[in-house]
């Protein structure tokens, strides 16, 4: 089968190889499915992962990247529940423990998973393979964020980052439980967030410093949660500006990577406030995909409450173009790459 894979670390247009023969999955046991997979989408932790993966012996054999996908069931165990049949088109992702410790990932031709992983695409019209691969990995994490926050209907909620690919989705879920969203969008994803839901957008370019900009314009009527897609820790030490002091600061970004996101979410988290720290909550989410809230998300697509933004879909040869396109930070919506035609 054909995959893109890597064996040391380094920038994903240095180490990632297209390869041509690797020897696909074998026949599924247990409640295991092979997935013939359509669509692979990019995300921007597994990109910084590849970057700093340790280049180990262990690494002697190829690693393939990516978590989130689309396709059909080409075979299931037999324990797998018995909507998933030969045929059925299907999204998920694969856990990222199994992708850092067996190498799985999705941009390859087929993916074998446990059926707890995988959930049978909604039926409507507007929802194809593309969006389907875009769902699950920044789905989850938008609905975690929005769960963690408590938010709910009359809650005034900032997203930062309301065109990528968390925040388009976010801000959405937010607006289903009822909330009042403010979200960035620079001047050519304006209108795209504006068709997603939001009460108002705001153009980080045009008002920077984008927090003395909310300080100015929120500090009478702060937000009850700041939901930060991008990893901006300039905006949570001077959120006090335009945060409640007993709202809610949710992070998902990396921070410029992925040790300087460490270091400030250990840092905003543990930091006494008696000793400089910021006075406000600061939770660092880390998402753990579920069957529950792949369901909900679902059943928010079937409900037409949720839009999946894909700003470009590579062919599979054009992988490393779509790497470009996402660390440009430029991409409206999700970036996808066909692995292949199903």
């Amino acid at each position: 089968m054909r995959a893109w894979t890597f064996r040391t670390r380094g920038p994903p247009s240095v180490v990632l190889k297209l390869e041509t023969d690797l020897s696909k999955p074998s026949s599924p046991t247990r409640s295991n499915l092979l997935i013939k997979v359509s669509h692979s989408a990019l995300t921007p932790g597994i990109s910084h992962a590849i970057k700093v993966f340790p280049s180990l012996p262990l690494l002697s054999r190829p690693y393939i990247p990516e978590l989130d996908f689309s396709g059909i069931i080409e075979l299931a165990g037999p324990d797998a529940p018995a909507e998933f049949t030969p045929g059925t088109r299907a999204f998920g992702s694969v856990p990222i423990s199994t992708f850092l410790l067996h190498g799985t990932g999705t941009l390859a031709e087929y993916v074998m998973l446990p059926a707890i992983h995988v959930l049978q695409m909604p039926q409507t019209t507007a929802f194809g393979f593309a969006e389907a691969a875009s769902l699950d990995g920044n789905g989850q994490t938008a609905a975690l964020m929005v769960r963690t926050a408590g938010i709910k209907k009359g809650s005034r909620v900032f997203v930062n980052g309301g065109s990528g690919g968390v925040g388009t989705l976010a801000l959405q879920i937010a607006k289903a439980e009822g909330a009042y969203v403010v979200a960035t969008g620079a001047g050519e994803n304006f209108d795209l967030v504006k068709k997603l839901g939001a009460d108002e957008v705001i153009d980080y370019r045009v008002h920077a410093p984008l927090h003395t900009y909310l300080s100015e314009k929120y500090g009478s009527e702060p937000f009850d949660v700041i939901l930060d897609t991008i990893g901006t820790d300039e905006l949570f030490q001077n959120s006090p500006g335009f945060l409640k002091a007993d709202g809610k600061f949710v992070n998902v970004g990396a921070m410029e990577g992925i040790v300087k996101g460490l270091w400030c979410a250990a840092k905003n988290s543990l930091w006494p406030r008696l000793l400089g720290g910021t006075p406000r909550t600061y939770i660092f989410q880390q998402t753990n995909p579920d069957q529950k809230t792949r369901q909900y998300l679902a059943k928010l697509i079937e409900e037409d409450k949720l839009i999946v933004a894909v700003d470009k879909v590579y062919e599979m040869e054009d992988a490393l173009q779509a790497y470009e396109r996402m660390a440009s930070q430029r991409a409206k919506g999700k970036v996808v790459v066909k692995v292949q035609n199903i």
